[in-house]
């Protein structure tokens, strides 16, 4: 061997720690990411899961608000919203279009609570039993939709 061909093989040697080191350190990095991106997904996930939990059991207690005012013939209590107010913004980029459009639809029932207040032009009450009945139609078909989103395993209420 050479002196020259050597001297190659020795610098060659020399870098061989070094690379090994920096490709172990990359590997690593990358490895470390993959298993961070993984945990953030689940955190994620479970994350949703819960709130449409949650929703669904909200929209549930404005159903039964909705079936007494239509079985006493009087305007419903004022419909709870705060579950969704809280949630809506892990709910809306993972529901389907169908679903987040019949949850929406409910809530707007939840904001705008006089219009379960119907009134002739003299000002007395005439009843609220179409909308009432469309506003629960709608929370029917929203917990029906949001279903499939609760967590495996959770029991009817």
């Amino acid at each position: 061997m050479s002196a020259a061909s050597h001297a190659v093989s020795q610098q060659a040697t020399n870098w061989t720690p070094l690379i090994t080191a920096l490709v172990g350190v990359a590997f690593g990095f990358l490895l470390k990411t993959c298993a961070d991106l993984v945990t953030e997904h689940r955190r994620a996930n479970k994350a949703f899961r819960a709130a449409a939990l949650l929703v669904s059991d909200e929209v549930q207690a404005n159903i039964i608000k909705l079936e007494i005012a239509i079985e006493t013939n009087e305007d419903p209590e004022p419909l709870a919203s705060q579950t969704y107010d809280t949630y809506q913004l892990i709910l809306a980029p993972r529901l389907s279009a169908e679903a987040r459009d019949a949850v929406r639809g409910v809530y707007i029932h939840a904001r705008v609570h006089r219009a379960f207040q119907v009134k002739n032009e003299e000002g007395e009450r005439v009843g609220s039993t179409l909308v009432v009945e469309d506003a629960l139609d709608k929370a029917r078909r929203a917990r029906e939709l949001l279903r499939p989103y609760a967590p495996k395993g959770t029991a009817e209420i």
